[in-house]
């Protein structure tokens, strides 16, 4: 019989998180052609890496679900979660929340989706997990490496933040 150690088994989920993120990666990239293949492949994997993490904020956890949660965030909109009528679908039930995320378009209005995506703001995108609670300014400042990813070499993120 064969036996893992604790360690061994989180190298094995480590690894299987991995390789669901570029799996997401390559089918968001390839699904919506203007929007991640903007960026170098690292940021993009950042980026999934955010939209992730915000849908594991939620209490998501199945792969199929996430997807769901990442499509949305690039369909819809990055912060679509913050529609009352889309929190509070995602708050009712915190046991169900896998089985809500699949069918939530079903369940939440045209126009409370309409008034997400006329809402929209892309900092999701760029938020690392570490700033979800964190104020306005300090999640910009965290955001500002992904976003201008191409100028950093010149920019001070947090002297642009505070300008």
């Amino acid at each position: 019989m064969l036996k893992l150690r604790p360690e061994q088994f989180e190298v094995f989920q480590e690894q299987a998180e991995r390789e669901f993120v570029q799996q997401l990666q390559h089918s968001l990239a390839e699904k919506y052609p203007n929007d991640l293949p903007c960026f170098p492949d690292a940021i993009q994997n950042q980026i999934v890496i955010n939209m992730i993490t915000r849908a594991k904020s939620w209490g998501i956890t199945w792969q199929s679900s996430l997807v769901i949660f990442a499509e949305l965030m690039i369909a819809i909109a990055p912060n679509f979660d913050e529609q009352t009528e889309i929190r509070d679908a995602l708050k009712n039930d915190t046991k169900q929340v896998n089985q809500i995320m699949k069918t939530i378009t079903d369940h939440v209005p045209e126009t409370v989706w309409a008034k997400a995506e006329a809402t929209a703001d892309d900092l999701p995108l760029f938020l690392n997990a570490d700033y979800l609670d964190a104020s306005l300014i300090d999640q910009t400042i965290s955001a500002i490496p992904l976003v201008l990813w191409d100028k950093m070499a010149e920019i001070d993120a947090q002297q642009s933040a505070k300008s």
